[in-house]
Parts: structure tokens; C-alpha cells; sequence
């Protein structure tokens, strides 16, 4: 039997209530034997690091990242196992940010190609990325054992210390350069980015035409 580790970086003793709620009565892949758990450490790489170490002393087969302030489709978990045996190296899904990149509308669906070509957060079709944050992530295992540790890093350039958050984005990018594995989105997947209200894949719409 297969194992799959179903990690979620969250230090903190308490959890957003729609997170827990979902997650206990999210379906199980088949022949899966499932573990959850849970990454702690002082910042976000190195909540990451540890769930990882665990997973890999578990002897996991598959690793599936689940970020602790969203809402998942029920179904999900056996899709992306679905994706990696139809031969997908790593598969993601889209989730609404709470902020606002530069040039790009409030609250969107985000992932990023080192091409000239964008993705289509509407497409209908599996696409490969190389930048996204770790949402929700599916990969193997045995992909850290190419990487150069630590996994995960945390990067402080400013005069004023301030942290640079896109340790997650990078770590994909390297599952590609040095874990060999193309990664690929499914935007079908509908993911809630849990705040006080949910934030959906419309709700950038919904802002942008309230303000006109």
C-alpha cells in the first residue's frame, strides 16, 4: 500500500475552523494509507522543512501540501493522485491571494511560467507552471532527496529586515531544476482562501466591478 502524507505548516495552536472542518470529511484516496501532518517552526520555510523531514522518516510515497487557512473540494486528494498517475511529476491548484500584486487585480488566482505565455486561470485544461505558492502542492517523495537542503529557505534583503515570502514559490521552482519534475496546475479546482469571509475565483470580479 502507498502512503501519502497530507502535510500543512501551521505553528500556531489554533486553526481556522472552516480549514478543520473540511479536511476531516475530505475523501481519501484507495489503496492510500494516509498521515496527516502537521510542519511547526519559527517561519514559513521552516514549518515547511520539518513536515517534510517527517513525511520522509513516515517513508512516504507521496506528499501533498494543504495550506491551513483554506477551503478544499472534498474530492480533491484523489484527483491530484489521479494527476500524478496519469504522469504529471507534480500537481497544484489555483488559490485566491488576499492581496494585490502589482499590475494585477485584487484577490486573483496565481501561478507564473518562465515563457512568454501566461497561464489561463479559466482554462479547462491541465497546464504547466514553474512558480506557485504551496496551496496545495502533490509530489514525490523521493524528489527531496535530489534537492539541495534546506528545502525551503527564508530571505531577508532589506535594511530593515523585513522577510521576503516566497519561499514556497521558489521551492517549486527548484522540484523542477533539480527534483526533475515538471509541474502542472489544474484550475479546475475550485480552492477557498479562508480570512474572515472566503475569498472564491469570482471574487476579483466582484470588487473590480463594485468600484466602477
Amino acid at each position: 500500500m502507498r502512503k501519502l502524507a497530507i502535510c500543512y505548516p501551521w505553528t500556531s495552536p489554533f486553526m481556522f475552523t472552516a480549514f478543520v472542518e473540511r479536511s476531516l470529511n475530505m475523501q481519501l484516496p484507495l489503496g492510500f494509507d494516509c498521515h496527516w501532518i502537521r510542519g511547526v517552526g519559527w517561519c514559513a520555510a521552516k514549518a515547511h522543512n520539518d513536515m517534510f523531514q517527517k513525511a520522509l522518516n513516515w517513508n512516504a510515497d507521496l506528499i501533498c501540501v494543504l495550506g491551513p487557512d483554506q477551503v478544499h473540494p472534498y474530492s480533491m486528494l484523489p484527483k491530484l493522485v489521479q494527476h500524478i498517475d496519469d504522469g504529471c511529476g507534480a500537481i497544484s491548484a489555483l488559490v485566491p491571494t488576499r492581496e494585490r500584486f502589482e499590475g494585477q487585480a485584487a484577490f486573483k488566482r496565481m501561478a507564473w511560467t518562465m515563457g512568454p505565455e501566461p497561464i489561463d486561470p479559466d482554462g479547462d485544461q491541465l497546464q504547466k507552471i514553474d512558480f506557485i505558492g504551496s496551496g496545495v502542492l502533490m509530489f514525490p517523495a523521493s524528489a527531496l532527496k535530489d534537492i539541495k537542503r534546506p528545502w525551503l529557505y527564508e530571505k531577508m534583503p532589506d535594511e530593515d529586515f523585513s522577510r521576503k515570502g516566497d519561499c514556497d514559490t521558489q521551492f517549486v521552482r527548484r522540484l523542477k531544476s533539480e527534483g526533475g519534475l515538471q509541474v502542472w496546475v489544474d484550475t479546475m479546482i475550485p480552492v477557498l482562501h479562508a480570512t474572515v469571509f472566503e475569498i472564491d475565483k469570482d471574487f476579483a470580479r466582484t470588487i473590480h466591478d463594485a468600484g466602477k
